[in-house]
């Protein structure tokens, strides 16, 4: 089971979207693009049951029409809806026919999906569940954690929220199930020196906690107080479990960086997805924060992996091209702020997918964080046309402008790049070497493929350089690009 899909309707800087996610979702992006919204949209959805909203999270701050959140989970494997049925405890009435707890383990069992809905005004927020495709009233953390159990990891972070352990949190989930599967016979010996550890607690502070029993008892009846360092259920002692961290020194995590923090929760999370604690989504913005480029590129490969593995969804918002490294063209997904409004680019259909994603590297990734993009054909070309630039306007700057200067390793790549680019509606254009000229069949292929009106058998070649600069493609006179910078 996995969220398939998420509606939103007039939410922060989103006032109207329809996504898709698969087990791997990538949202790029601007600084200010919406990529955090759609994450906070979700988190609303699957998080605590409060939810605080203010005029500032209603599109435009227009609190006339609702927020409206919807996500959409599919393929409910037997486990998960035997899970989903076991919080499944009341008949419903719908639109006037009754349906008992069966009824759903059987519309589960057809359908496979389940709808997580949020309905928000100004005054109040209504949350929703239906199975199948039909409403059960009976909205519960423990349903909603039947179904999914989320962890996010904000830009902002704060460990001690994303580990905190309650029932339904993550970490409450996972050491909860760690605790579970730990040997009977020890867990007894645990839960025997818990108890002889309230006793001395109890030695130790019994003068204090008699006089706090006299100053309460004059206030209210009780049977007594007593201070203790262990909870009040021996089996809830895994949730005062503390994470330390030797570094050199053995602390706690709150001593630790913010780099460290991450990879310690990002390492729970793998823990928790492999002992099969439940279906886990990990929500992550911007992973490579706070961490060195060697780490960096260590943490991309390592969630890379969580998208091949069974029972684990991840979606990440990142400006750093390694997460976008050996992923598929529909994991990506490109937003966009236009004017106030967010939106989403999907693709689903590349013409030469394989070909692409050999030729996909962390240089040329940085089409996806550009609003345009100059093609080249080699890495030379891209060195001398920056100071090429400069010499036609000394105040030029590709990274101010966030014009991309893109790599694209062989003339005979040319197509597939400008085939994703159109796919992105990503501004672009191209200043090839003369030998282009030369290569007639890939011309041909490109003229065929995007429609360029060039016939090779007829046209000259000035009316094959017109054709192909009406579409952005500029081929130069004199040789190579660095012909131009040694002769000026």
């Amino acid at each position: 089971m996995r969220i398939a899909r998420i509606e939103i309707a007039n939410f922060r800087s989103i006032k109207e979207l329809d996504l898709t996610f698969g087990t791997c979702t990538i949202l790029v992006g601007k600084n200010n693009s919406g990529k955090s919204n759609i994450v906070r949209a979700i988190d609303l959805a699957l998080g605590e049951k409060y939810v605080r909203i203010t005029k500032n999270d209603f599109f435009d701050q227009n609190e006339i029409d609702n927020i409206s959140i919807k996500l959409h989970f599919d393929n409910l494997k037997d486990d998960e809806i035997d899970d989903i049925m076991k919080e499944v405890k009341y008949s419903v009435w719908v639109e006037g026919e009754k349906y008992e707890p069966a009824d759903f383990y059987s519309l589960l069992r057809d359908a496979r999906k389940a709808r997580i809905e949020l309905e928000i005004t100004s005054s109040k927020v209504d949350r929703n569940i239906f199975l199948g495709d039909v409403y059960y009233k009976y909205f519960s953390n423990e349903l909603k954690s039947a179904i999914i159990t989320a962890v996010q990891i904000p830009a902002v972070r704060d460990y001690s929220q994303i580990l905190k352990t309650t029932d339904y949190s993550f970490m409450g989930k996972l050491l909860g199930k760690l605790y579970q599967m730990a040997d009977e016979a020890k867990k007894t010996e645990l839960e025997g020196k818990l108890g002889d550890t309230k006793i001395v607690c109890n030695d130790i502070f019994l003068e204090h906690q008699n006089r706090v029993n006299e100053i309460s008892k004059t206030i209210i009846d009780h049977y007594g107080i007593t201070f203790s360092f262990v909870p009040s259920i021996p089996k809830d002692i895994y949730k005062k479990l503390e994470i330390l961290l030797n570094d050199g020194i053995d602390t706690g995590l709150d001593f630790k960086g913010s780099g460290i923090q991450s990879v310690i929760i990002i390492s729970l999370f793998k823990l928790y997805s492999e002992i099969k604690a439940g279906q886990a989504l990990l929500l992550i913005e911007e992973p490579e924060l706070y961490l060195h480029p060697h780490a960096n590129r260590h943490m991309a490969r390592v969630l890379r992996s969580f998208c091949d593995q069974e029972g684990v969804q991840l979606i990440i918002t990142t400006h750093s091209p390694h997460y976008l490294l050996d992923r598929e063209i529909p994991e990506i997904v490109l937003v966009r702020k236009i004017g106030k409004e967010t939106t989403v680019t999907q693709v689903n259909n590349i013409i030469d997918k394989i070909k692409l994603k050999k030729e996909l590297t962390t240089s040329n990734l940085e089409l996806f964080f550009s609003e345009k993009v100059v093609l080249v054909e080699g890495q030379s070309d891209k060195t001398v046309i920056q100071p090429l630039a400069k010499s036609v306007n000394a105040e030029f700057e590709f990274d101010k402008k966030n014009i991309g200067i893109v790599d694209v390793g062989s003339k005979s790549n040319l197509d597939v790049f400008i085939d994703l680019l159109n796919s992105y509606h990503i501004p672009w254009t191209a200043i090839l070497d003369k030998d282009f000229m030369d290569s007639k069949s890939l011309i041909r292929r490109m003229s065929d493929r995007f429609n360029y009106g060039i016939d090779i058998s007829l046209d000259n070649d000035t009316l094959i350089r017109e054709k192909l600069e009406a579409q952005g493609i500029h081929v130069l006179m004199d040789g190579e690009i660095e012909n131009y910078y040694l002769k000026h």
